[in-house]
């Protein structure tokens, strides 16, 4: 008998292709947990039973049970809602198997991110610790000084310091030395320098001179210290010290911050508060030369390399570098980029510089200045073991850390430098996607070549950045889990993110792409996306950028190529430019080009040019006083373009600026751009290494530019200027 349902179908083969597509769709949805594809389980779930309910009605009017069509499909309905909750337990549990092999497949396709480095040991000084020394004859011995309090620490007996107290001094101890030949330990404060013997424990001599900086000389018959003045003493006859008649005068105009000896101890070195340097003739007993100044910005730190023949002097403090003096002539013959330093310390074999900032520890090649490896720490006071294995640092936290350097170094030393790094960031209570590993290495090998293919159609030598690839060739994607809920991060997303990432990643060496698993979710203030690069001060108002941060959510909206690129283009150092909505950093809505400047500029950049020379020359940015839209532009480096960043003013958005279709939108966002003072490109010069260059913003209204500069060693400097609603200029759109 030939019958047909309306609903219901009585075909074999339709019922199994609904079956098995059912089968799929349910797969699929399980599988994707991509945001707007949750449906696809349940279309998935709806037809697998639709087909079976076909095949059970089927069944039922062959055998007779039923005389009308109609009882059919109420069955059928009716059987749906009493199955729906076992459906649902049914649905859980297949979740929960497609999750954990998920999670498994996760482990197999991401890389664990870099182990952190860790110290050997720790030791608990008990105050805010302000210098620590080691000693020059045993390795495993060092001192720490803080408060009121000298301690004698031995690696090999953690757990029993000897502690040296000040039973006549009472303000804190700011500076501590060993003697060349480690017997005696000297201590400064600001009453008076204290002189200890370290094999007996215990107190020689005391010389009451306010003293914020002490330092033996290389044979140790003479000691050095200094604050408002500065003093050396012959202590070869511990019986008879004798103040030498070098400082009869004022020496300093400032408070002497730090001092240092030349491995040949023909030379003593001081600087002050105000970025003076001083060289003083030991021998001769007089100031060798005029002083030494750069900037007017206060150093904390002077140190020679070991080297007795042309050793090389370094100085910093707070004007942003490490610059590194030649003493034959005593010129600067190179600078290290890296932010306020607190103090210097050479490797016993000259080879590497340790500089110890704000949040971080970092050795540099004294061969080209690049940098080998970084700890991850505050630090205000550090020194290198007699044989250079370990790392002593110590700050305001009153513990000593000691850090194994070559272990360090190995663990860093995978890492490529000058290269895009890609994290999946999942917060904790986030579900991993099962093919994400595939999606990733398909967006980033498509903005690759993207960049490669706008280069070169700029008629610019074809290059593109690199990123880490795993074994099998492959983008190496690092799973980095969050420490809160997703819901945590749908606001301030990079700030957050970022403070996790930098735990695992030091993203002044790299840049770091990271996508986040946001769910249905994009980033705060509705965003798809954000981008920056990783500021370091150069003193002054100049500011320098050191690798760089891009983050996208998983939302599908936001989760594609164009706006990876984007948020890259700004780790990279580039603006937005609206003169075109076809440009990449524009806000159009199908942005698929590079502009010229853009183009240009990413091509120099480190990630493009990597393995470039790390020394940098000093730039400079100045208005020209006659003038409030003139620059004057120098960098011994050579200066390969320079940008003109300002915070628009218009009323009108300009033509890249297309965040929707309808113009009010377009208009309301515009004004927020605004309000928010964000910066966009206005003009750029293509100088190809000019060192010295004299620019003038074009005619536009604005009160605040930024003059942004990229060397040819990839170097990125800016500064910014107010300039004032005086100097407002009739409206002109970008």
């Amino acid at each position: 008998m030939k019958f047909r349902f309306r609903i219901l179908s009585a075909n074999r083969r339709r019922q199994r292709d609904v079956r098995n597509f059912g089968l799929l769709l349910l797969v699929i949805g399980l599988c994707l947990h991509d945001p707007g594809h949750n449906s696809l389980k349940y279309l998935g779930i709806f037809m697998v039973l639709w087909s079976g309910m076909s095949w059970l009605a089927q069944k039922a009017w062959a055998a007779g049970w039923f005389k009308d069509a109609a009882w059919v499909h109420l069955v059928a309905l009716c059987l749906l809602v009493l199955l729906d909750s076992r459906v649902g337990q049914v649905v859980r549990v297949a979740e929960s198997a497609i999750v954990t092999f998920s999670q498994q497949m996760l482990q197999k396709e991401l890389s664990e991110p870099p182990e952190k480095s860790k110290p050997i040991a720790k030791f608990e000084h008990g105050n805010a610790i302000r210098s620590v020394a080691s000693s020059p004859v045993d390795a495993s011995v060092f001192a720490s000084a803080g408060g009121d309090t000298l301690k004698l620490w031995n690696q090999n007996t953690p757990d029993t310091p000897e502690v040296l107290q000040f039973e006549h001094y009472t303000d804190g101890v700011s500076s501590v030395a060993f003697s060349p030949d480690g017997e005696r330990l000297a201590a400064g404060s600001d009453e008076g320098i204290t002189l200890w013997s370290v094999p007996e424990k215990r107190f020689i001599k005391t010389f009451d001179y306010d003293t914020a900086a002490v330092a033996f000389s290389p044979d140790g018959q003479q000691i050095a210290g200094a604050a408002w003045d500065l003093n050396l003493w012959n202590i070869a006859d511990i019986g008879n010290i004798k103040k030498t008649s070098l400082f009869t005068h004022r020496t300093h105009d400032a408070f002497v911050q730090t001092i240092a000896f030349s491995p040949d101890g023909k030379w003593l070195v001081s600087a002050d508060a105000q970025g003076k340097i001083k060289v003083w003739d030991v021998q001769d007993e007089r100031v060798a030369f005029r002083p030494l100044k750069d900037r007017n910005a206060r150093i904390r730190a002077v140190q020679f390399s070991p080297h007795r023949t042309n050793p090389i002097f370094a100085s910093a403090g707070r004007d942003g570098d490490v610059k590194l003096w030649r003493t034959q002539d005593w010129q600067i013959g190179h600078r290290i980029l890296t932010g306020t330093v607190l103090d210097l310390a050479f490797s016993p074999d000259g080879n590497m510089l340790a500089s110890a900032g704000w949040d971080t520890v970092d050795l540099w090649a004294m061969e080209n200045g690049a940098p080998i490896l970084s700890f991850k720490k505050s630090a205000r006071t550090i020194a290198f073991s007699s044989n250079g294995a370990t790392l002593a640092t110590a700050g305001t936290d009153g513990v000593v850390r000691i850090w194994d350097v070559p272990q360090t170094m190995a663990l860093q030393q995978s890492a490529i430098r000058d290269a895009v790094r890609i994290v999946y960031f999942l917060p904790k209570d986030s579900r991993p996607q099962l093919n994400i590993h595939a999606k990733i290495n398909k967006m980033v090998r498509k903005i690759q070549h993207f960049y490669a293919e706008q280069i070169e159609s700029h008629r610019l030598e074809r290059r593109t950045f690199t990123f880490e690839t795993d074994p099998k060739g492959k983008a190496q994607i690092y799973l980095v889990t969050g420490k809160r809920t997703a819901e945590n991060y749908f606001e301030d997303t990079l700030t957050k993110v970022s403070k996790e990432i930098e735990k695992h990643f030091d993203i002044s060496r790299n840049v770091c792409l990271v996508i986040v698993e946001l769910g249905s979710k994009k980033m705060d203030d509705n965003t798809c996306g954000q981008g920056r690069t990783n500021l370091i001060w150069s003193g002054g108002e100049v500011w320098q950028a050191k690798g760089g941060l891009a983050c996208i959510p998983t939302f599908k909206n936001c989760f594609n190529w164009q706006t990876a690129a984007h948020e890259l283009g700004h780790a990279f150092g580039l603006k937005h430019n609206f003169r075109n909505s076809k440009y990449l950093m524009s806000y159009g809505r199908t942005p698929n080009r590079l502009s010229q400047s853009a183009a240009h500029w990413v091509s120099q950049t480190r990630f493009f040019k990597p393995n470039q020379q790390f020394f940098d020359k000093a730039a400079t940015i100045e208005k020209l006083k006659a003038t409030q839209t003139q620059f004057e532009i120098t960098d011994a480096d050579g200066i390969q373009q320079v940008q003109l960043i300002v915070v628009p003013t218009s009323k009108m958005p300009p033509s890249g600026y297309e965040v929707s279709r309808d113009e009010e939108k377009n208009e309301h966002s515009w004004k927020a751009y605004k309000a928010d003072g964000k910066f966009m490109l206005r003009h750029y010069y293509k100088l190809d290494g000019e060192k010295q260059e004299v620019i003038r913003l074009p005619s536009v209204q604005t009160e605040k530019v930024r003059v942004q500069i990229i060397d040819m060693y990839g170097n990125i400097t800016w500064r910014t200027f107010n300039l004032g609603k005086d100097s407002a200029q009739p409206s002109e759109n970008p």
